[in-house]
């Protein structure tokens, strides 16, 4: 799962979670709802021991990165949820991301991201807080730039940011705000790793590679289909480049942890 803070290298998330205790004390939250009625503790530390920058990030910094929370949370979130295996390790609190009838990845994309520039978001006891699940819209968190701002820094401002919303995210699915917290510093450590690879830019990389050979493989069928003219020589090494083409997209899909295809589409390729 995602890394203990400071203490584990890149594990999988069920590896990291497989010696971790229960996390304490539950709240009243059940999956697919808010821990109601109870304050939430989840927030933006700007790491200062409570004092301001002196450079901090304005709200439309804050705004840019929620703009681009999902696309970078999504690869993220594929890799650990692919890595997860519940009769091998044990987490404290795994199963609610990934086993559910809804896991990580489809709350991921399934909630809206509610982005409050000059108001503060509000827990369940009516407390001001960086973000919260309680909202008008059952299927939204609330994000406020109008607390956050003022507290980071730009060289950990999409970090922290991105950690707080995967937070939000763990309420959705029921966990409490202990287990939430941990959550939330496990992912702000992994994502402030530099050598832990799990980035969108590897993604992007992925991806540039794979539409790459999707092109070349879409020339060789091309090829192939255009035996007028031909030896059956020819044809067989248009042929045999086309299977060349397919195994190399097949590779450029799947040679990282998080792949373009989905689990169901892998085990079939597998």
């Amino acid at each position: 799962m995602f890394k203990a803070k400071k203490t584990l290298t890149c594990f999988a998330l069920l590896t990291v979670l497989a010696g971790c205790k229960q996390a304490a004390p539950t709240s009243s939250a059940v999956p697919n709802e808010a821990p109601t009625g109870q304050s939430e503790a989840g927030g933006i530390d700007g790491g200062g021991g409570g004092t301001l920058p002196a450079n901090p990030i304005s709200i439309y910094d804050v705004r840019k990165f929620v703009n681009e929370a999902k696309a970078t949370l999504g690869p993220l979130i594929q890799y650990h949820s692919r890595a997860y295996d519940p009769v091998i390790d044990h987490p404290a609190y795994g199963e609610k991301l990934f086993l559910g009838t809804k896991n990580l990845s489809d709350v991921l994309w399934g909630t809206d991201l509610i982005l409050e520039m000059e108001k503060p978001c509000y827990d369940g006891t009516g407390k001001e807080v960086d973000g919260s699940v309680h909202t008008a819209n059952p299927n939204a968190i609330c994000i406020s730039a109008a607390r956050i701002a003022p507290k980071l820094i730009k060289e950990r401002a999409k970090t922290e940011i991105l950690a707080l919303i995967m937070h939000e995210l763990g309420h959705k699915l029921g966990l409490n705000e202990a287990e939430a917290q941990d959550l939330q510093n496990r992912v702000a450590d992994e994502l402030q790793d530099p050598y832990s690879g799990i980035t969108a830019e590897a993604f992007t990389v992925q991806l540039n590679d794979s539409v790459d050979e999707v092109r070349q493989a879409s020339a060789s069928a091309v090829e192939m289909v255009t035996t007028a003219g031909k030896t059956p020589q020819e044809i067989r090494t248009a042929l045999r480049e086309l299977f060349f083409r397919q195994s190399n997209l097949d590779s450029a899909s799947l040679k990282v942890p998080f792949s373009l295809f989905n689990q169901k589409q892998n085990d079939y390729w597998e």
